[in-house]
């Protein structure tokens, strides 16, 4: 007590909440672990994500001790997990603030939008396999964020997608999903990174998944 002061924070002000990490649970939906700044948050509150503008009806709050426990609310200066029904971890970004749904309130500051540095184009060797290559992506986007994708064609290769992540490992990890769960033969067809400089270096056609 004597080293670590309390943290700051006032109870009876509007709710401001930090979103510290979220991920997808097939049973609760999305769970975000949060640090209430200011305010309270209680089973039924309304509340609404800034960053997208999106609102909630609290389900559940408590802490992981280390098991999930839940509490009857949590206030200022303390940290633990939200549930609220949300479907998409993409609407509980990473370092948002959770305000009241109806009070206006000052975002926290230091919040930035994901920017993906790796982006790829993904092409099923087989043209059937499109709409389940869409499925994987779906599903990988429930548990991943950062992941951003649109559909691409070519004259070549016929209809894929782009891809975009943070790093090459992510690219790489999306390449063994799809393998592993939906038994797809993906290949890209380019490769770019983009560095923190503003310089994009490209890696054109480099084949199987092997040769990456």
């Amino acid at each position: 007590v004597d080293r670590i002061p309390a943290s700051k924070g006032d109870r009876d002000a509007p709710l401001r909440a930090l979103i510290v990490d979220s991920w997808w649970d097939a049973y609760r939906g999305v769970i975000s672990i949060i640090r209430v700044m200011d305010g309270r948050m209680k089973v039924g509150d309304k509340i609404r994500m800034m960053a997208t503008d999106k609102t909630y009806d609290v389900l559940d709050v408590g802490a992981f001790a280390p098991d999930a426990v839940s509490y009857p609310e949590l206030a200022a200066g303390e940290v633990g997990y939200l549930t609220a029904n949300i479907k998409e971890v993409a609407d509980s970004k990473v370092g948002d603030t959770v305000a009241p749904a109806e009070i206006p309130v000052e975002r926290l500051p230091g919040f930035k939008e994901v920017q993906p540095m790796v982006f790829a184009g993904g092409f099923s060797s087989d043209n059937g396999d499109y709409p389940a290559l869409r499925e994987a992506l779906i599903k990988l986007s429930l548990s991943d964020a950062s992941l951003t994708w649109e559909p691409e064609s070519s004259i070549a290769l016929g209809f894929g997608f782009r891809l975009g992540t943070l790093c090459a490992f992510a690219l790489f990890c999306f390449f063994g999903f799809c393998l592993c769960t939906a038994a797809l033969a993906i290949f890209c067809a380019r490769f770019l990174f983009r560095f923190a400089a503003g310089r994009i270096f490209d890696f054109t056609r480099l084949g199987s998944l092997n040769r990456l």
